[in-house]
């Protein structure tokens, strides 16, 4: 049984390695939901605080996920800008990117008006992440549950 037990062990301790290689994290930008009026943008630092993620040394992984939910009234047919900053300096300065900006029209395929898209982005030699702002193009109707996430 101690021998079974060993090897059992040893396994586990050889494959932790590789765990965290392969570890998904999936962390979200803002810690609560906002709402973004109609026609109006909203701005890291001013109207919401987004949380920087550190995405670095995450393995051999140069490709991410950005995931942006939000709520649409009945109707909506425009486009909301979710656009992001990047740090290739472990923080220190922060540039938009074109790479990291993802567009979605207020009529895409909504579950109860809850709209959902995912979009790859490539990381590499990317320190941290964070969300820039927000941009309701719809000029007559308002967003809610607007967050966004990045998986990794």
């Amino acid at each position: 049984m101690k021998k079974y037990f060993s090897i059992f062990l040893g396994f586990l301790l050889l494959s932790f390695p590789a765990y965290l290689l392969f570890a998904n994290t999936h962390v979200a930008f803002l810690a609560a939901d906002i709402s973004v009026n109609a026609g109006t943008t909203k701005v890291n630092g001013t109207d919401f605080t987004s949380a920087e993620v550190y995405i670095a040394n995450h393995g051999l992984k140069e490709v991410s996920a950005i995931k942006i939910t939000f709520t649409r009234a009945a109707g909506s047919s425009s486009t909301v800008d979710f656009e992001f900053q990047v740090s290739l300096d472990g923080g220190t300065s922060w540039s938009t990117a074109y790479y990291v900006k993802v567009q979605s029209t207020t009529d895409e395929t909504a579950v109860s008006n809850v709209v959902r898209k995912i979009q790859l982005v490539n990381i590499y030699g990317i320190t941290h992440i964070r969300l820039y702002r927000v941009v309701n193009n719809d000029s007559g109707n308002n967003l809610t549950a607007v967050n966004a996430s990045v998986s990794f």
